[in-house]
């Protein structure tokens, strides 16, 4: 994971190599983590090895500071929401 990537096929980064982020790195190590939660049931292997190592401190911290803040809707942005409820679309 530490080194891997993937060739642009498309748009104007087409051929060049792109690195995942640290929440995609995550997201593998995640995906890692249930595959081989289920697959002991079915004796393809007998340990869930992805679960013997760890995110790194460096990905962890990456992508901390890449998640973005939520920000709720003010009072006011909440009752002009709410007297739109049923003419515009998803409003509510």
């Amino acid at each position: 994971m530490a080194e891997g990537y993937r060739i642009e096929t498309k748009g104007k980064k087409k051929g060049e190599k792109i690195f995942p982020t640290a929440g995609t790195k995550a997201r593998i190590k995640s995906l890692f983590n249930l595959m081989l939660d289920y697959v002991p049931g079915y004796k393809i292997v007998d340990k869930n090895y992805a679960r013997t190592f760890e995110i790194s401190n460096d990905i962890s911290k990456e992508k901390e500071e890449a998640t973005r803040t939520h920000i709720p809707f003010t009072d006011d942005e909440m009752n002009i929401l709410w007297k739109n409820v049923g003419k515009v679309r998803y409003v509510d």
